[in-house]
């Protein structure tokens, strides 16, 4: 304080830093609630980038849920459309996604999801023209595990870690189209009754997170799909599907701890069946 300044003096520069500070009190107070009520919409966005670059095609989501006092995220109408050039149906899609977390790590460098279960899950085959809907989006996956990663996506964020301690895939259907022949043999369906994997890790942006989850997933429904003992599929399609989907697994082997032994697990719960 200025040596000249008397009471009155002290007393209005006190009303003024009071005034500061109740200024920047509320201003924060009206950032919270204003993140509050774009949280869905922030979720969102961040999962359609973080697909669209994973897959290098147009990702959509139709509603997000985020509760944060609750740590839970459900998330509905999830699509993988599919590249240019082939049915206007989605490549993959999910009925239903839900996610669970430890409240205590939502703000810290590391994010501890305990659960995420996804169920309905649809996924379209298609071949057309000597081109596979599946080749483009399998190779786009496969250059994410390159030696830069793939081009990642701008989002501006700082680093942090991701951690999945169980995923539960639950109803996976998958339809395969063959253009140019008969529908009856032209068509097959495989039906996996569940994938469970365990242990993901990841370390990147929220959209780079997001992506790698992505990719993991969708190596995974894939794999369970091809190595269905309950429905042939066509040559066409099953000798290119295992070709990508060796390099694949290979490449999320540090991302899966657990994922080829789940993996194995499923095959022996189809043969059984």
């Amino acid at each position: 304080m200025d040596a000249g300044c008397g009471e009155p003096c002290i007393l209005a520069r006190m009303k003024i830093l009071v005034r500061i500070l109740l200024g920047i009190a509320v201003l924060v107070l009206v950032l919270l609630v204003a993140a509050f009520f774009f949280l869905d919409s922030i979720v969102r966005g961040a999962v359609e980038k973080g697909g669209a670059h994973a897959t290098g095609t147009q990702v959509t989501l139709d509603k997000a849920d985020f509760a944060l006092t609750s740590g839970k995220l459900d998330l509905a109408g999830f699509s993988i459309h599919n590249p240019e050039g082939f049915q206007d149906e989605p490549f993959v899609s999910a009925a239903a996604i839900h996610a669970a977390w430890e409240n205590g790590t939502i703000f810290s460098n590391e994010l501890v999801i305990d659960e995420i279960g996804l169920d309905g899950i649809a996924v379209n085959l298609e071949r057309a023209d000597g081109r596979t809907n599946f080749g483009k989006i399998l190779e786009h996956l496969k250059s994410l595990g390159g030696p830069d990663g793939g081009s990642a996506p701008s989002d501006g964020g700082s680093k942090h870690s991701l951690v999945v301690k169980h995923v539960s895939i639950t109803n996976v259907k998958a339809t395969v189209h063959l253009s140019g022949i008969p529908l009856a043999a032209g068509n097959a369906s495989v039906t996996v009754p569940k994938i469970e994997l365990n242990d993901f890790h990841s370390n990147g942006t929220t959209q780079e997170n997001i992506a790698k989850l992505t990719s993991a997933i969708v190596t995974a429904v894939l794999d369970a799909t091809v190595n269905s003992k309950d429905a042939v599929l066509p040559k066409e399609i099953l000798g290119e599907l295992k070709g990508n989907l060796d390099t694949l697994k290979a490449q999320a082997q540090d991302q899966w701890k657990d994922a080829k032994k789940d993996l194995d697990s499923v095959k022996d719960i189809l043969k059984k069946k």
